[in-house]
């Protein structure tokens, strides 16, 4: 089976003008990207949570400071317009369930801080109601 011919004209495309070019504009995009949610996760998800910085891929992993299932806590972050993986998805039994995995490689920087803050404040609301139960 021969690829698309989409697919060679990328190929080709890539191998004419070179690749380091592009590779530097995507690495750069990713990098503010990953960036932008950092500095938002520091600015309004510190007192709540604790997440890796990464050095590569395009993934931040959130440890929850208190035991609420990130599964539960999906719907209402929903409502509120922002969306994770609870971390339960990536284990064969409940061992992250206070864990959700954030991804940067599509977000936009400029709606960053704004998405953070919602889900900041979604957490903020679980944690008063498990407090008040």
């Amino acid at each position: 089976m021969a690829p698309g011919t989409l697919s060679q004209e990328i190929v080709v495309n890539l191998l004419k003008h070179g690749i380091d070019e592009h590779v530097v504009r995507v690495r750069r995009r990713y990098q503010e990207r990953r960036d932008a949610m950092l500095n938002a996760l520091q600015a309004h998800l510190h007192p709540y949570a604790t997440w890796n910085a990464p050095e590569g891929g395009f993934f931040v992993w959130v440890k929850l400071s208190v035991p609420i299932d990130a599964r539960e806590l999906l719907d209402k972050a929903i409502e509120n317009g922002v969306a994770y993986v609870p971390g339960s998805e990536f284990h064969h039994d409940a061992h992250a369930s206070s864990s959700l995995r954030l991804s940067f490689s599509t977000a936009d920087p400029q709606l960053m801080d704004e998405a953070i803050r919602r889900l900041a404040d979604t957490i903020a609301a679980a944690i008063k109601n498990t407090t008040s139960d």
